[in-house]
């Protein structure tokens, strides 16, 4: 007799899977139904039993990692001290200030020159990620990473980095998976 799932709805996942649909096509679908899935061992081992690609069955566990249904009301504002806005190009050079978290916006402090002050909306970022160091004790993650659809790449790093230091990018980070959960986050990146 086949395995059956625990989960009844998996049985919908299948059938698209053995007509052809694509496992990111499938993935894609699991995050806009908004629906959550608590995979049990049986749920996990019928999906691969049927040819379930990885990426639809981590779509579905992400589902059941605890994002709430609304994002929690984000304190009128936040300050995120301690970083350094990292700046590409020969002349420019990095800049120390902070940043802060009003509603759905972003805005750069500059320490030391308010003409170099800039803001950005959540609602426009393509992407959040990570910059870490590969170390044994595991990965260090110094810098975080903003990419905004079809536009700009701002990078801020903690400036206390050199002394081993990233508390003030994982504060950052955990602000923005806490009030904006629906973000795009991407995997960190590692320098070796």
């Amino acid at each position: 007799m086949p395995l059956q799932p625990d989960d009844a709805r998996l049985v919908d996942f299948v059938r698209l899977i053995k007509s052809g649909v694509s496992g990111s096509i499938i993935a894609e679908q699991v995050k806009q139904s908004g629906q959550t899935y608590n995979l049990s061992v049986n749920d996990l081992l019928y999906l691969k039993e049927n040819g379930a690609q990885e990426s639809t069955i981590a779509a579905l566990m992400a589902t059941s990692a605890g994002a709430p249904a609304a994002p929690a009301a984000a304190p009128s504002e936040l300050t995120f001290d301690d970083l350094v806005f990292v700046k590409t190009g020969f002349w420019n050079k990095n800049r120390k200030g902070s940043l802060v978290m009003n509603g759905d916006t972003l805005a750069w402090k500059d320490s030391s020159d308010p003409k170099e002050n800039f803001t950005f909306q959540t609602t426009g970022l393509e992407k959040v990620w990570l910059t870490c160091d590969a170390r044994s004790s595991g990965n260090f993650c110094y810098q975080i990473n903003f990419k905004i659809v079809q536009g700009d790449r701002y990078r801020f790093r903690d400036i206390h980095r050199e002394s081993g230091s990233n508390a003030a990018v994982l504060k950052l980070m955990e602000a923005l998976r806490t009030y904006f959960p629906r973000m795009t986050f991407g995997t960190p990146s590692v320098d070796d």
